[in-house]
């Protein structure tokens, strides 16, 4: 917040052509929804619009079984200095 950017940080699988000119669409929605200061709502829209994009791309195999590949627990890491 304090630099005032928007920056969606996407893996290999999802970067390049085809994916490039959506997440910056996403940004750029994103940054004028919070300028109207709709904050609760224009995270909400972000998180649902990457979705949409990433299972365009990537979509689920209906037939696969249904399992988590990480555990639903929050893992707290330590932050403070040795």
């Amino acid at each position: 917040l304090a630099d005032h950017r928007i920056e969606v940080v996407a893996d290999r699988a999802a970067s390049g052509p085809g994916f490039d000119l959506r997440w910056t669409s996403l940004c750029e929605h994103l940054a004028q929804r919070l300028q109207a200061g709709a904050f609760e709502a224009a995270g909400i829209e972000a998180v649902n619009e990457a979705a949409a994009i990433l299972a365009e791309f990537f979509p689920r195999d209906v037939d696969a079984a249904r399992s988590n590949e990480l555990p639903d627990h929050p893992i707290l890491l330590d932050a403070s200095p040795d």
